[in-house]
């Protein structure tokens, strides 16, 4: 469920909710109405679950990128279908940047 519905449907008002997430109401209001493409964070995600009594998941909130987030969350079927490489290791990071300048050294 989406915030906005949540909160139409009389689950709480912004207000309440902001209260019970510990943030203020303007920026509740900022994530019910996505003002600038504001989404809430991780853990205030989590928050807003839990007040909500699950009604508006991690899921809802941040859709695009959940699974990135709380992989547990069936997310290695979600990266999977999304065909979205994991990062590598900082540690192959660097040996690929160590490799480019010891060729550009070398050129």
């Amino acid at each position: 469920m989406k915030l906005h519905d949540y909160l139409d449907s009389g689950g709480a008002t912004a207000l309440e909710l902001a209260a019970k997430v510990g943030v203020s109401p303007a920026q509740m209001r900022q994530w019910v109405y996505g003002y600038a493409g504001r989404i809430p964070g991780p853990a205030n995600c989590v928050a807003i679950e839990r007040a909500t009594g699950g009604k508006v998941t991690r899921k809802d909130l941040r859709p695009d990128d959940w699974f990135l987030i709380w992989p547990e969350m069936d997310g290695a079927q979600a990266i999977a279908d999304a065909q979205i490489q994991p990062q590598a290791p900082a540690s192959q990071a660097l040996a690929a940047t160590e490799n480019v300048a010891v060729e550009v050294a070398h050129g």
